[in-house]
C-alpha cells in the first residue's frame, strides 16, 4: 500500500513521502509525564545469589520471541552469579516502575553475545517494567538510573559512558520529539551495539522487550521472578 497523504489533528503534514511541516507541538497531559515510580535502586537489587553453580537460563532464540529454556552450569563468586561475557552468560534484571513496588527479580540470559556494557528499556511488554540486560552490576545500576531520571526510554551504557539514549517522557513509551531526532537517536542506539559487540543478526533491543512477557514460551523473566511458561509458573534460577 502506497501511502499518498498523511493528516494530523485536521493538518496535512506529508505528502508523497515529503514532510510539509517538520514538527507539530503534541499537548501531553502532565500525568502521562514524570520520573518512574521504582524501589531504591542499590547494589543489592542486581545480585544473583546462588547455592550451587547450576541454574535455569535464558536462552535468545536469534529473530524469535521465543526463548529456550536451558539448564547450565554457571560461575559464582562467593556464592553469586557473576556475569561471563566470554560464555555469553549475562544478567537480566526486571525492576517494577508503576507504583514503588519492591517487586525485581534478577536472571540469566543466553545469546547477546555482548561482550562489554549493559542495554535497558521501559519497552517490555506486557506490563512494561524496567528491563536491563548487561555484563556487570555497575553498568546495569547506571542504565537504570538513566532510565529513571528521563522517565523512561531505551539506552546503551559502556562503563561510564551513555553511547546513546533515547528518551521516551510520555509513560515511558512514547515521545513527542521530531521523527528525524528520534530516528537518528535509534541509528545511534544500533552503533552502540558494535562498540558492545553484541550480536546484530537480531535486534537485541526488541528482543530484550519481549524477554519480560511471561505468556510465551519457554521461559521469561516477570519483576516476580523467573517464569517457565510450560508449566506456567515462577520457578528459581537455581536448578
Amino acid at each position: 500500500m502506497t501511502i499518498k497523504e498523511v493528516f494530523v489533528n485536521g493538518q496535512a503534514v506529508a505528502r508523497a513521502g515529503k514532510t510539509i511541516i517538520s514538527s507539530q507541538k503534541i499537548a501531553v497531559p502532565s500525568t502521562l509525564r514524570g520520573e518512574l515510580k521504582t524501589k531504591p535502586i542499590t547494589d543489592q537489587v542486581f545480585e544473583l545469589v546462588l547455592e550451587k553453580p547450576k541454574a535455569h537460563v535464558i536462552g535468545i532464540i536469534p529473530k524469535s520471541i521465543v526463548t529456550e529454556h536451558l539448564i547450565l552450569d554457571v560461575p559464582l563468586q562467593d556464592g553469586k552469579f557473576v556475569p561471563v561475557p566470554e560464555q555469553d552468560l549475562l544478567k537480566i534484571a526486571v525492576i517494577e516502575r508503576h507504583n514503588a513496588t519492591n517487586f525485581s527479580a534478577v536472571g540469566i540470559v543466553k545469546g547477546f553475545g555482548m561482550k562489554r556494557g549493559a542495554i535497558a528499556a521501559t519497552v517490555a511488554h506486557d506490563s512494561h517494567n524496567l528491563v536491563i540486560v548487561g555484563t556487570s552490576d555497575a553498568e546495569m545500576k547506571l542504565a537504570a538510573e538513566r532510565l529513571i531520571k528521563a522517565g523512561g526510554g531505551v539506552i546503551a551504557v559502556n562503563g561510564t559512558e551513555v553511547l546513546a539514549e533515547l528518551p521516551l517522557e510520555i509513560a515511558g513509551l512514547m515521545t513527542s520529539r521530531p521523527f528525524q531526532e528520534v530516528g537518528d537517536t535509534l541509528e545511534a542506539l544500533n552503533d552502540a551495539l558494535d562498540v558492545l559487540e553484541a550480536d546484530r543478526s537480531f535486534n537485541p533491543y526488541l528482543t530484550m522487550s519481549f524477554l519480560c512477557l511471561p505468556v510465551i514460551p519457554n521461559l521469561k523473566l516477570t519483576d516476580s521472578g523467573l517464569f517457565d511458561v510450560k508449566t506456567f509458573q515462577h520457578i528459581a534460577v537455581q536448578a
